[in-house]
């Protein structure tokens, strides 16, 4: 008899360990509501996912109504390109015009092309944002796990550090030549560009090496946020702030020169400053007038972008940071997926109406849009800024006309000789 329990007890035990089992749903046969998936690999632990379910990478693109991020980033990618070709056309320029082949104009065409190539990144992207984004469906690129996330964001870091790095150096000539009257930066020109390519390859290197480049938020990989203050914006903060300052003193002597000019009634060709014996002609400080008024709008315009994106940054890890953390998941996010097992229910889409819920949590599109707008219409600006010289045009002008096919064989006149040297004179300047 006591046998009889025995095996009872041990078939009721089966039949309860069986059906506990069968209760329990598998993470196969959990249906996850849009935009999550189903967790592929349940027993390693993610941040992003839970309960069997997990954010689609970019994981940041859930919050938002369906492809709305992606939509922005194609449309951005557009003008990115527009503006490669627009420095293009200035790169060719600097490289083809004879008149543009010396310092400083050559840290001119080295400034367009960190820009160039800056803007190149655009193709590592366009069609599939996700080829940098991810290593995986629910896994974020990083330069371990995705290569061209990695070589994407070493370009882009060094790029970036040249294309400051050498905007101040046109900044810091145009300083000593007009307030100091000194070349020394076109003296020491080689010195000067190794010192940009050394700094620039050391802040590229540094998280490289350390593997602190990944992709978080945005468009492309860049520096992991861990880092990024130290490694990525401090440095360039340095420069780009201090690059603003000393033009600004520079535009400042220039305007109090031409003041002097007013204020005491110069009839003359030339006068001196009180602080220098050097005689400057009017001619030399117009010319500089309209040297520098494209310099200060250079500095403006990068500081500007700089700012802005800065702060575009700081927000974003400020908002996603608490996403990844595992002590402490927002309360918001229940809200917001509780919302969408309840409208995947319904006839409606689930990502689009939760995105209410999740929206005031996550980056503002509209300063994703002005961020990354400013940085997409940078070639632009640029063009702009050298473009609208009368100057830039006339040299091409000239140069077509010598280089036709029937000029290759004659000898230039008399009339043609003086107008190309006297376009020469006049093209000295590195704009």
């Amino acid at each position: 008899m006591v046998r009889h329990h025995i095996i009872l007890f041990f078939i009721l035990f089966l039949i309860y360990l069986i059906n506990g089992t069968l209760s329990e749903p598998s993470p196969a046969n959990i249906t996850c509501p849009s935009p999550l998936i189903n967790d592929p690999n349940p027993s390693l632990f993610k941040s992003t996912c839970s309960e069997g379910c997990c954010l689609r990478c970019p994981f940041v693109n859930n919050f938002y109504p369906e492809n709305k991020i992606d939509n922005i980033y194609y449309i951005l990618s557009f003008i990115r390109i527009a503006s490669f070709f627009a420095v293009l056309i200035i790169v060719l320029s600097y490289i083809v015009l004879p008149n543009k082949r010396e310092h400083p104009a050559v840290t001119v065409l080295c400034f367009n092309s960190s820009l160039l190539i800056f803007l190149g990144i655009t193709f590592f992207y366009t069609g599939d944002h996700k080829r940098i984004q991810c290593a995986n469906d629910i896994t974020q690129a990083n330069i371990s796990n995705n290569f061209l996330c990695g070589i994407q964001g070493i370009i882009l870091i060094f790029t970036t550090f040249t294309l400051i790095l050498y905007c101040f150096l046109l900044i810091l000539h145009l300083h000593f030549q007009t307030v100091w009257h000194s070349n020394i930066i076109q003296r020491c020109y080689i010195i000067f560009q190794m010192f940009v390519l050394s700094i620039s390859s050391f802040l590229t290197l540094l998280p490289a090496i350390t593997k602190q480049i990944s992709f978080e938020f945005g468009a492309v990989c860049l520096v992991s946020y861990q880092k990024a203050e130290w490694y990525f914006w401090t440095p360039l903060a340095v420069f780009v702030i201090s690059g603003f300052i000393i033009h600004i003193w520079t535009f400042i002597h220039i305007a109090k020169s031409q003041c002097m000019f007013f204020e005491h009634g110069f009839d003359e060709s030339t006068f001196s400053t009180a602080d220098t014996t050097t005689s400057i002609t009017k001619k030399e400080v117009l010319n500089a007038i309209k040297i520098q008024w494209r310099a200060l709008m250079l500095a403006l315009i990068l500081l500007f972008t700089f700012i802005i994106y800065w702060v575009y940054k700081f927000i974003s890890i400020r908002e996603l940071s608490p996403l990844t953390s595992i002590e402490e998941i927002p309360a918001w996010i229940d809200q917001w997926k509780s919302c969408l097992i309840n409208a995947s229910a319904l006839p409606i889409n689930a990502q689009n109406r939760c995105s209410s819920i999740s929206m005031p949590h996550v980056p503002s599109i509209s300063l994703i849009v002005v961020a990354e707008f400013l940085t997409s219409i940078l070639g632009i600006s640029i063009f702009i800024i050298f473009g609208s010289s009368i100057n830039f045009w006339n040299e091409w002008r000239f140069w077509f006309q010598n280089n036709r096919i029937g000029h290759l064989f004659e000898k230039p006149s008399q009339s043609q000789s003086h107008q190309t040297s006297q376009n020469s004179e006049s093209h000295s300047s590195w704009v």
